[in-house]
């Protein structure tokens, strides 16, 4: 890929509807789209935020938690890439700092370490609870959620 027009230290990131997006970033509330052929900016975050995690299900993005004002944030986003435009998502229960999320079952999932899996879906949060597929689980050897394996 060709460099991003603009720096993204410590951004969160996901693919939504075939287009790649870093978002924000330390000192930074920008957002930029990678569409396959060049980079774009998007519309800017509401507040700078970094080590946020970030998913994308039902044709929208989801950022979750991370560093706003050098406070952990129980904050979520919602983006709408037909809109260009942000609006504020139901919060988390507690704040969410250095997690990872990712599309599950039609849902996002967030992990973090020493916490309970929670599931974004039809614009609620949840407790993740086995399923019956099976429980989601830390790769072993893993301190944070970076790794995720569904079983």
């Amino acid at each position: 890929l060709p460099s991003m027009p603009h720096d993204a230290y410590q951004a969160a990131a996901c693919v939504l509807d075939g287009r790649f997006y870093v978002v924000g970033g330390m000192n930074s509330r920008r957002v930029q789209c990678w569409n396959g052929e060049q980079w774009s900016v998007c519309a800017e975050l509401p507040a700078e935020r970094c080590f946020a995690a970030c998913g994308a299900s039902g044709g929208q993005m989801v950022l979750i938690g991370g560093l706003v004002k050098f406070r952990s944030s129980t904050s979520v986003l919602l983006y709408d890439p037909l809109a260009d435009a942000w609006t504020e998502g139901p919060p988390l229960p507690s704040p969410c700092l250095f997690s990872r999320a990712f599309e599950h079952a039609g849902g996002i999932v967030v992990m973090s370490a020493n916490r309970t899996p929670l599931r974004f879906k039809d614009g609620e949060w949840s407790e993740l609870v086995d399923d019956g597929r099976g429980p989601v689980v830390l790769t072993p050897g893993s301190s944070s959620a970076g790794s995720v394996c569904l079983y």
